[in-house]
């Protein structure tokens, strides 16, 4: 005869209820997991493995620039990656690509392809091949008004950018017709002269040569930088209607917000507020702090506010994809 001890019913009893608590936890967690996507809390394009960034050499610019640049690629896959909104993201003046990491995160979640360069004479963008053969480094602290109109001039740094966009848009990896700019400081005046300068070339019997750029942030614009000026472009309501825009400033700046004001009256003329889902939408914001520019996503949750402006005034509009092969 085996003979218990008192507490051995006790010991017997609290394994029993151990053994039943895991087979009801193996059970609940699946359970759980799987009603996550219903909630609702993040968009389909989170539950994808986001494509890992590629560091790439830009062609050179017309006059000689080396351009490097990082590459996020949309997560979107055959099909559907025709549909990719391209960002081309500006750094401020002696900043560099890296100050984007956070924002190109949030833009690839959303299905965003993300192309950050170093701007000529920042980051690895530094040597320039000359027209006698020779190279030389540039220095960013000796950048000139000269140096700045070149950036946004036919052939150069933002055109490089535009040709690598258009041969992943011909390899049907984006929409070229979805291109968004954000620009910071510098990086802002550059962005609104350019998609300026994309949105004057006429519309040719083959097919479209610009008026691709759809929409554009601006973290502290300046109505000029060095000398680069924005208002012909901000008051030509031929360029300025036909975009969405987003302003984004620290409010105690010394002269940010001021200056990112008056670019907002310029718009306010041609750009509606209020204007309805899908239609060239102003959003101008001011936050509580002396930050300005890149260093501004770090405040909040602004990057992830910025990559939602993108994708509901561009990644939802109506741009069907098109082969554009032929030159730009």
């Amino acid at each position: 005869m085996v003979h218990f001890h008192p507490t051995h019913g006790f010991v017997i009893r609290h394994l029993a209820t151990f053994l039943v608590a895991i087979v009801n936890l193996s059970i609940t967690i699946p359970h759980a997991a799987a009603q996550t996507p219903a909630a609702g809390k993040a968009p389909a394009a989170v539950a994808r493995k986001l494509p890992p960034p590629q560091n790439v050499g830009l062609k050179p610019t017309a006059d000689g620039v080396q351009l490097s640049a990082t590459f996020y690629p949309s997560p979107l896959e055959k099909e559907q990656a025709k549909e990719a909104v391209p960002v081309i993201l500006l750094h401020q003046f002696k900043g560099s690509r890296a100050d984007y990491d956070s924002l190109a995160v949030e833009l690839q979640k959303l299905n965003c392809a993300v192309l950050v360069p170093d701007l000529r004479g920042h980051g690895q963008s530094t040597k320039q091949v000359m027209s006698d053969g020779k190279e030389k480094t540039i220095d960013p602290a000796l950048l000139n008004k000269q140096d700045f109109e070149a950036m946004v001039a036919v052939g150069n740094d933002l055109e490089a950018c535009k040709s690598f966009l258009m041969e992943k848009n011909n390899a049907k990896q984006l929409n070229i017709d979805k291109l968004c700019v954000v620009g910071a400081e510098m990086g802002a005046a550059l962005a609104v002269n350019w998609a300026d300068r994309d949105w004057k070339w006429p519309l040719l019997t083959t097919g479209k040569q610009g008026q691709d750029v759809k929409a554009l942030v601006l973290l502290s614009p300046t109505w000029s930088f060095k000398g680069l000026a924005i208002s012909p472009a901000a008051t030509n309501r031929d360029f300025t209607g036909k975009l969405s825009w987003m302003i984004v400033v620290g409010d105690q700046g010394l002269k940010e917000p001021g200056e990112a004001k008056r670019l907002k009256q310029a718009l306010e003329h041609s750009v509606l507020a209020n204007a309805p889902a899908g239609s060239p939408k102003l959003d101008y914001r001011e936050i509580k702090t002396s930050l300005q520019g890149t260093k501004l996503l770090g405040v909040g949750n602004l990057a992830s506010e910025i990559a939602k402006f993108i994708d509901q005034q561009v990644g939802k509009s109506t741009h069907p994809w098109t082969d554009r092969k032929s030159p730009i």
